[in-house]
């Protein structure tokens, strides 16, 4: 029988059931499915412009919140899609870094407006009850609903709760694919009921989350929440203050569709005082068996915690890291070279692309990078200069009068750093080319010895190198000049091995060279330029 001629009242209803995924394609089949989805279009229209990229506001009042009544935390979400289950699956990307609840000048306006939101929320408290007790998840765990939900009112008052009511809400959203979690995430805690005269009741949000994990990887249920989810978002930015422990998220990690995992101020290194280490996952997890991409921004970890975190993910392809040192010095001395170390040994057999750099680092470095030959099938790499450049914990960044900053150090040939199968360099100084640094006497003489006569050999799919700094020699505002003529002659003349530049520009017909100069601002690695305004965070 043809779908056309079918009952309109049934076309209308089949039209009903298509939403979301479906319904565009259904409306716009022919002129019948679109005349029968007309009465619709509005109606989607409307959820998917309010839900589909859901940002759970840091300060609340504007007049766009109100107009388009956005909901400001987990259980007035909840409470909306127990009146319209359809909601759920119209988000697509998630942003919950501001739970549990938006900014408000003064604490008489912040309780006005929980009491008042409370007080709507309990409005559909019959119907949250009835998506409590259609959750597998409780069924599981063999909780009541009723004491589940008077459990959720519980913690929508207490500031400093954090996990159930959002661990509810990650179940049910089957389409979901960005995840950005709270910025107290870490400190989410099991829930604890007491009621009089009754024992108090425990809920363990991380038995719910454990749930979740398992349906989501469980194949027989593809519209379990989660199943679709392929990205982790930052929940800060990074800085002193950003000190997320880097296991945070270890449950999220295991889910085995995500792809990427991107994280701004993390920590996985113990010093016996504000340090953490990383928690490995159980043996059998499927923690990390999806990982392609992973970027840590101001990251505060050592070679130990990397090679447990990263020994994980057989897929990872793409690692871009940089390290800071964290609140009460935590990493204040740092092994550069044990890091890399790590991260060769545990990905060298499948990551195409590397970023390695220090935004600050309190203490000493330690011993400079000098080979990456074991990466098989690297093609780019970022590197902080820095870390080519041995020098003791005790001695780091000590400059003696008259000396340089890399005054008798050796760095590394090209030909003897780098694998084989490089094809686009990024060096970056990210400060200052001054008159020792990245064009001085010691840096470029040293990474360009032999390099005429053993690029071809050594690096023979190496077709980029770009060079990224500040310029401190003259008005160079933001040019970026070519390896040249024109650029050696903005070298200082007091430079005896400048012609060693002369190396680099004889091989341009072949290698595309760049000078990104960046004026007198420090330049962060590539991955970091416009971190916070990307993903809507802040630096700590």
């Amino acid at each position: 029988m043809s779908l056309l001629l079918l009952p309109i009242e049934l076309l209308t209803r089949i039209a009903r059931e298509t939403l979301p995924e479906g319904f565009e394609s259904f409306a716009l089949t022919c002129r019948a499915t679109y005349r029968v989805s007309e009465c619709l279009i509005k109606f989607h229209n409307g959820l998917n412009k309010q839900y589909r990229n859901l940002i759970l506001p840091k300060n609340y009042g504007t007049e766009d919140e109100l107009e388009n009544a956005n909901p400001t935390c987990s259980l007035q979400l909840l409470a909306r899609i127990a009146e319209d289950p359809l909601i759920a699956k119209y988000m697509l990307s998630a942003n919950l870094v501001n739970e549990p609840a938006p900014d408000f000048e003064t604490e008489t306006d912040r309780d006005g407006f929980l009491e008042a939101q409370l007080q709507e929320i309990k409005q559909s408290a019959i119907p949250l009850l009835q998506l409590l007790k259609s959750l597998p998840y409780l069924e599981d765990a063999n909780i009541d609903p009723k004491y589940m939900l008077d459990y959720l009112f519980y913690e929508y008052n207490n500031s400093d709760a954090c996990g159930m009511s959002i661990t509810i809400l990650l179940s049910l959203l089957s389409n979901l694919t960005r995840l950005s979690l709270p910025l107290r995430w870490e400190f989410h805690e099991n829930g604890i009921l007491e009621r009089p005269g009754e024992v108090a009741i425990t809920y363990d949000t991380n038995l719910f989350i454990d749930d979740i994990v398992q349906r989501a990887n469980d194949p027989s249920q593809p519209h379990s929440g989660l199943s679709k989810l392929t990205t982790i978002l930052p929940s800060t930015g990074w800085g002193y203050e950003a000190h997320i422990s880097l296991d945070t998220f270890n449950p999220f990690l295991s889910i085995k569709s995500v792809k990427k995992f991107i994280m701004g101020g993390s920590k996985a290194l113990e010093d016996g005082y504000t340090g953490a280490s990383f928690n490995e996952p159980e043996n059998g997890s499927s923690f990390g068996a999806g990982l392609e991409q992973v970027q840590l921004a101001g990251a505060c970890a050592n070679g130990i915690e990397l090679r447990k975190f990263l020994k994980w993910m057989p897929r990872l392809k793409s690692f871009q890291f940089s390290f800071e040192t964290k609140w009460h010095g935590c990493g204040h001395d740092w092994n550069k070279a044990a890091a890399m170390e790590a991260i060769e040994a545990t990905t060298c057999d499948t990551l195409e692309d590397l970023s390695f750099s220090i935004v600050n680092c309190y203490g000493g470095t330690g011993p400079g990078i000098a080979s990456m030959k074991k990466f098989k099938k690297l093609k780019r790499l970022e590197l902080h200069l820095k870390c080519l450049k041995s020098v003791p914990y005790e001695l780091d960044d000590t400059i003696a009068e008259g000396e340089t900053y890399y005054d008798n150090i050796k760095f590394p040939k090209l030909g003897d750093l780098l694998p084989s199968s490089i094809e686009e360099l990024v060096l970056g100084e990210w400060t200052m080319i001054d008159n020792g640094g990245i064009l001085g006497d010691h840096l470029f003489p040293d990474l360009l010895e032999d390099f005429s006569k053993e690029r071809v050999q050594k690096l023979p799919h190496l077709r980029k190198i770009v060079i990224v700094g500040g310029w401190t020699h003259g008005n160079c505002g933001n040019e970026s000049p070519d390896i040249t003529e024109e650029l050696l002659s903005r070298v200082p003349n007091k430079f005896p091995n400048s012609e060693k530049l002369v190396e680099l520009a004889a091989a341009r017909e072949e290698i595309d060279v760049q000078l990104l100069v960046v004026g007198s601002s420090p330049a962060y690695p590539q991955f970091m330029d416009g971190f916070c305004e990307r993903y809507g965070v802040e630096n700590l």
